[in-house]
């Protein structure tokens, strides 16, 4: 039953997104993708579904994460999930913190989840390179905490799905009012977003 479930989800999967790839494209919507990687994208998806009609569940289902990944990567650089958290364990694996307001001694701890950073493809690899610059600015606009490249991660991995997610972790802040000021930074892309969170130390 479960793997009849997994063919339908795959099948469903295959079949949506050309449609919705050629709605697109007739709109000339295409999200920051060129002609040439609409038609990589679309190309993928058609080899997914011959691999499916095959009966290669397994190489279908890579390829449908590879179109997904081209499609990902296409998007503009953005923050789908920023909070401020108790802990953190790993991708999507936190306790979020009611409100924003920590006690003296509560180390300030961020989750920023990131999205349409480049993955590229180069000698069998994924690969990402993403850095951050941040900084915690208080009520007399004066910095208190700053850092160029804080977080530099530049890796390759085996297969095109990456889950990636940036921890930021700051300690000894007295109390105030801050905003905490970051830039992530895709060196593939050649691309960067600024945002801003604040937050108060009682």
């Amino acid at each position: 039953m479960k793997r009849g479930f997994l063919i339908f989800g795959l099948v469903l999967s295959l079949a949506l997104l050309p449609c919705l790839l050629s709605a697109e494209l007739v709109s000339g919507n295409l999200d920051g993708r060129s002609v040439g990687q609409q038609d990589e994208i679309e190309k993928t998806i058609l080899d997914a579904l011959e691999m499916l009609r095959e009966g290669d569940t397994t190489q279908a289902s890579y390829l449908l994460a590879e179109a997904i990944m081209m499609i990902k990567s296409s998007g503009k650089l953005s923050v789908s999930q920023l909070f401020l958290c108790e802990e953190i364990n790993g991708y999507r694996d936190y306790v979020q913190r009611e409100g924003n307001t920590l006690k003296s001694g509560e180390p300030f701890l961020l989750y920023i989840e990131p999205e349409g950073y480049q993955i590229k493809k180069e000698d069998g690899e994924y690969k990402i390179w993403v850095s951050e610059d941040a900084s915690i600015v208080n009520a007399a606009g004066d910095n208190i905490f700053q850092q160029t490249n804080w977080v530099e991660y530049q890796k390759g991995f085996a297969s095109p799905v990456i889950p990636f997610y940036i921890t930021n972790r700051v300690t000894d802040i007295p109390p105030g009012k801050y905003t905490f000021k970051f830039t992530i930074k895709d060196k593939y892309k050649n691309s960067f977003l600024e945002q801003s969170f604040e937050f108060v130390v009682e």
